[in-house]
């Protein structure tokens, strides 16, 4: 728990946790380079979506 990077830089703040044995500890983390995946984030809005009026199925505003 104490490397969980939610956490490790107040430990490290506080002295809880040795600057040295994260450093190692992010060091031995393997490669895991190969198994990422590119997603995409912001989609181009073509041109019909942006005239489209309709409300969007599943998402309900109210306002007042």
């Amino acid at each position: 728990m104490k490397f969980d990077v939610r956490v490790s830089e107040k430990l490290l703040q506080d002295g809880t946790l040795d600057t040295k044995d994260y450093e190692k500890y992010l060091k031995e983390l393997p490669d895991e380079s190969a198994n990422m995946s590119y997603i995409s984030v912001f989609d181009e809005e073509t041109e019909q979506d942006a005239e489209t009026t309709e409300p969007i199925e599943g998402l309900t505003f109210i306002s007042g």
